[in-house]
């Protein structure tokens, strides 16, 4: 069975087929050979699969699909269930199977006569194939087809290639996307044009989201189009974030964290950097990074950079965004678009009265270097942040060491109070220009950060060393040596009510 020219199934779906078909070598090769179509949900591995099947299941002396694997093994009466299926496709007849083990064996025992196609859809257990079949079962020239999520099963089983299913390119999804969403016949307007050229734009060439958007819309007026675009923006498809939710439900605690982390903070940030961010939070990202890979959640592309399609970094977000109604009980914040876009949105006030109390500011060197860099500005976090309109009078400032005079003055201009840590800088961090930010009239407090003052908590030692560094800092920034740069009396009202 070959299909029509006007199968849907077929856009973008010919170039596919071909290297499938170079990688079963039909006509060269005798052995029996194992080839896994890889991908991450709604990518069409089923899609090509059966495409595949269709095409070749005549060169065999018996063929079977047997389509959904994953959820039609989840107990041993199923797995009996679908061998009774293969023996009826490739022996043509039933077999007295009662239990798993004999319908091994009688599989194993019966198919080696045999040229067989076998096709073992959407997999996520080694043992699911072990269940069903083996190379070793099947007659000369005989072709196994597996796919699933799982990259690491198919190395396990030792198939012979893997093919990595990629997304539709730009031209293929616009057409995918025309056939689902208007009528056959049917003239596109051309406002219709840069709506559809959007939802392709949204769908980043998942068919699934192509399909599933262009049927929800198909027969619509403009204006709904229009309100179905502008929701996009905001609430993703349940239907489409669903099927890729599926990979991520199968992860388990850690690596989800870490899969959250990358969708929430760290999409497009060196693999490097994130390596050592999560290693420091004990997330164990070489094993994590690793397994996210393999079930195509993340990528690593070229500069060495953390990759994932945009609506796998939706669901992640949608993860999140499900754990509370209210921001400040979810375990991730986070802007996701353009701030001058974003900043008048109910979110980025979620975020911000979140965040109105306290926030780290310019602790390292690198906060700085990164705004410049991804922000393709010429200034630092202080003053990106009062751009966004972050900085504001009820806000107080943890650290703030990597400062200017400039940043200095818009904290100040701000409202912004700060919060020195002493026993931090000196060991961590810096140097923080205190006496400059009280000249400039910042309310400035101490405070002590229990790990790197070695657990001690001692409000007098912080005081000490504010005063004591400070005087060092006034040394090696002015190259004068001066005793009243933060003197005692100064230090202890720092601390507000404090009394010896």
């Amino acid at each position: 069975m070959t299909p029509s020219d006007n199968d849907d199934r077929l856009v973008g779906m010919n170039s596919r087929i071909e290297k499938m078909e170079a990688f079963l070598d039909l006509k060269e090769r005798d052995d029996v050979r194992t080839i896994g179509i890889w991908g991450m949900g709604g990518i069409g591995k089923t899609t090509l699969a059966q495409l595949v099947f269709n095409n070749i299941c005549n060169q065999f002396q018996a063929s079977c699909f047997l389509g959904n694997v994953k959820d039609k093994s989840k107990n041993p009466d199923l797995v009996v269930s679908l061998q009774k299926v293969l023996f009826k496709k490739l022996l043509y007849s039933g077999d007295d199977i009662h239990n798993v083990h004999m319908g091994i064996n009688s599989l194993s025992r019966r198919l080696p006569s045999k040229k067989v196609l076998i096709v073992l859809d959407d997999l996520d257990h080694k043992k699911q194939i072990e269940d069903l079949v083996g190379m070793d079962w099947l007659g000369p020239g005989s072709r196994i087809i597996i796919t699933t999520r799982n990259e690491h099963l198919l190395k396990a089983y030792g198939v012979h290639h893997i093919y990595e299913v990629e997304k539709l390119n730009d031209e293929e999804a616009f057409q995918l996307f025309c056939k689902k969403a208007f009528k056959k016949g049917h003239k596109m307007a051309d406002d219709y044009t840069n709506l559809s050229k959007g939802v392709v734009k949204y769908a980043n060439g998942l068919p699934l989201a192509l399909e599933v958007l262009g049927y929800a819309l198909c027969g619509r007026e403009l204006g709904e189009w229009e309100s179905e675009f502008a929701k996009l923006k905001e609430h993703h498809d349940d239907n489409i974030i669903d099927v890729l939710r599926i990979s991520y439900d199968g992860l388990d605690e850690t690596e989800k964290q870490i899969f959250l982390d990358i969708a929430c903070f760290f999409k497009g940030e060196d693999h490097d950097r994130v390596f050592n961010i999560l290693d420091a939070c004990d997330f164990y990202p070489k094993r994590g990074i690793r397994v996210l890979k393999e079930k195509c959640l993340v990528k690593v592309i070229e500069g060495n950079r953390l990759w994932m399609h945009d609506l796998v970094q939706q669901m992640g977000w949608s993860v999140v965004l499900r754990d509370s109604l209210d921001p400040g009980e979810r375990s991730r914040l986070w802007v996701n678009e353009s701030v001058s876009d974003y900043k008048d949105s109910r979110s980025w006030h979620d975020v911000n009265n979140v965040l109105e109390d306290n926030l780290h500011v310019a602790e390292i060197a690198y906060e700085n270097q990164f705004v410049t860099e991804t922000q393709k500005v010429d200034h630092g976090t202080v003053i990106h942040l009062e751009k966004i309109q972050f900085l504001h009078d009820n806000l107080l400032a943890a650290h703030t060491v990597w400062v200017n005079p400039a940043e200095t003055d818009c904290l100040s201009r701000d409202g912004v109070k700060e919060s020195h840590c002493p026993a931090v800088a000196m060991r961590m961090l810096g140097f923080s220009p205190i006496r400059e930010m009280l000249d400039a009239s910042i309310c400035v407090s101490l405070g002590t950060d229990e790990a790197p003052s070695n657990n001690r908590m001692s409000i007098v030692d912080e005081m000490y060393l504010a005063s004591l560094i400070n005087k060092g800092r006034e040394v090696h920034t002015n190259g004068t040596t001066d005793p009243t740069a933060l003197p005692a009396e100064t230090v202890l009202k720092l601390n507000g009510d404090f009394k010896l």
